[in-house]
């Protein structure tokens, strides 16, 4: 009977510890400081028609000028094979300007993670509104993940 007593001591003191924030000195260690991540490589309209090789698990990132008061948009006109290169996010991250300001341009941004070996591609079209067929700018890139 004497430890279980003892059992539910300890259990109680340790549950007034931890509700009061109470701990003794040494009881907890820091943790380890974080190591920082890798930055994001990221790929602009000068990058297309380039061959990116990535490792399963590699991120990177589109980013393309976007003039979105225009009705101007990026399309896909083929998007990567999914079990090799998965799209994860696709945001237009709009211009930074000062207060009363207009215009600017904001950015299309894809983010792409490698998720198995093999090859794929990424192609976009830039055009207004609906009009297919009147491209104002073409995009693609091709992976290779090992």
């Amino acid at each position: 009977m004497r430890a279980f007593e003892a059992s539910v001591r300890v259990g109680a003191i340790a549950l007034v510890a931890v509700l009061t924030g109470w701990v003794p000195a040494g009881a907890v260690t820091a943790p380890a400081p974080a190591t920082p991540a890798a930055p994001v490589p990221t790929y602009t309209l000068r990058d297309s028609g380039r061959t990116i090789h990535l490792h399963v698990g590699d991120r990177v990132r589109v980013r393309l000028a976007t003039v979105t008061d225009g009705d101007f948009f990026w399309h896909y006109v083929h998007r990567p094979d999914a079990k090799v290169v998965k799209v994860l996010r696709k945001r237009i991250v709009a211009p930074k300007l000062t207060p009363g300001a207009v215009g600017g341009t904001a950015h299309t941004v894809y983010t792409l993670k490698a998720v198995a070996p093999g090859r794929t591609s990424l192609r976009l079209a830039y055009y207004q509104g609906t009009q297919r067929h009147d491209v104002a700018k073409r995009f693609r890139l091709f992976f290779r993940v090992h």
